[in-house]
């Protein structure tokens, strides 16, 4: 399906079609403050897990996804971007056993142990490759997503007509806006 866009005369904007879906309402810190190249260590996976979900958990904002289980459903496959890295398919959907590490980590008490268990080791990875430089939000109608680090709470959630993921928009002006990223 082509995309519908339109190019001014003086070349200077792109007009592009879609439609605004929600509008960013918090948003976390990074982990790190800044960009460095080496690994996450553990402890930083870890931490920035609990804490996302403790967001998602007190945000106060309705939940979308019709029921506790099904919000830590979408919380879960929403750190891993919903794909399954060790998938040899291109944007393959996150397997339905990645749903269960998540509620387990919030149960029980952290420790060394939880790098031993395979299945939460492989979703703890998987997490950290998906959010890398990635930040977390939250949308006025209840929505979480991981998106651009620079995204702040006003930003545009809008469906590009023909895009395949939600984009964060940033208004610039009289229905000007600025794209920061994927969502």
């Amino acid at each position: 399906m082509p995309i519908n866009f339109h190019i001014s005369d003086d070349l200077k904007t792109l007009f592009i079609f879609g439609f605004h879906f929600d509008q960013i309402a918090s948003t976390h810190k990074l982990v790190r403050d800044s960009f460095v190249e080496s690994p996450w260590t553990k402890n930083e996976i870890l931490e920035i897990v609990f804490a996302w979900c403790t967001i998602m958990q007190h945000s106060g904002l309705p939940n979308p996804y019709g029921g506790e289980k099904n919000r830590y459903d979408a919380f879960s496959r929403t750190l891993i971007a919903d794909n399954d890295p060790h998938s040899v398919e291109t944007c393959s959907p996150a397997p339905e056993e990645y749903e269960a590490p998540l509620r387990f980590l919030m149960e029980f008490p952290r420790g060394d142990w939880i790098w031993k268990n395979e299945l939460i080791s492989k979703y703890l990875n998987a997490m950290a490759s998906a959010c890398n430089r990635r930040r977390f939000f939250l949308t006025n109608k209840g929505h979480m997503g991981i998106g651009p680090v620079d995204l702040k709470v006003g930003d545009s959630v809008s469906l590009i007509n023909s895009g395949r993921l939600p984009c964060i928009l940033r208004e610039t002006g009289h229905s000007s806006y600025e794209f920061l990223g994927e969502a």
